[in-house]
């Protein structure tokens, strides 16, 4: 498929979406197909009272000039707050995104409820709900699995061992939905 003619000058501003003191958009993840371009992204919104709830959410254009009023496909739940979605993916027949949880009940930052989930579509615009990514296997309950959170790129996917140097374990995932553990690179490990 080829990428429609994009006239770069003609965009104002390189801002998807402009934040506020009581929204804010991070995390972004760009996509296109289909003449669609996204862009997956954690949505913040701040309380009266210090506290504060995130979904992951969706704005999209056709010319990189006009964006859609965002809208969350996840829903928005302090004990969850769905956020940080990763790379969109074809898998099948389906899309696959990665996102985590950063709960918050009290307001404060994330606490060690933290996990990371995967969602499907088949159209881009429906969302499955999110399911957990058992990094540890299927045996493991949800609440044994640990503090999860992305790494930043230094291991393969996630640090459910609570190292983000990625000398620790790593998972492993064909299906992407629940993880074995597998020995990470240069840890002298078989």
């Amino acid at each position: 498929m080829r990428l429609p003619r994009i006239d770069f000058n003609a965009i104002p501003t390189p801002i998807v979406l402009r934040g506020s003191p009581q929204h804010a958009h991070r995390d972004p993840c760009g996509h296109y197909h289909d003449g669609v371009f996204r862009v997956w992204h954690s949505s913040i919104r701040g309380a009266a009272d210090s506290s504060w709830s995130a979904a992951t959410a969706v704005t999209e254009s056709r010319d990189l000039i006009t964006w859609s009023e965002p809208r969350d496909v996840t829903p928005r739940d302090r004990a969850l707050n769905y956020s940080s979605p990763g790379n969109v993916i074809r898998y099948r027949d389906r899309w696959l995104m990665c996102l985590q949880t950063y709960p918050s009940r009290n307001g404060g930052p994330a606490d060690h409820t933290a996990r990371i989930f995967t969602m499907h579509s088949r159209d881009l615009a429906a969302w499955s709900e999110p399911e957990l990514l058992r990094v540890k296997g299927p045996e493991v309950a949800r609440e044994e699995m640990g503090r999860m959170t992305w790494s930043g790129g230094r291991t393969t996917a996630c640090s459910p061992w609570g190292s983000t140097s990625g000398r620790g374990p790593r998972g492993v995932s064909p299906p992407a939905t629940c993880w074995t553990c597998a020995p990470s690179r240069g840890s002298g490990a078989t």
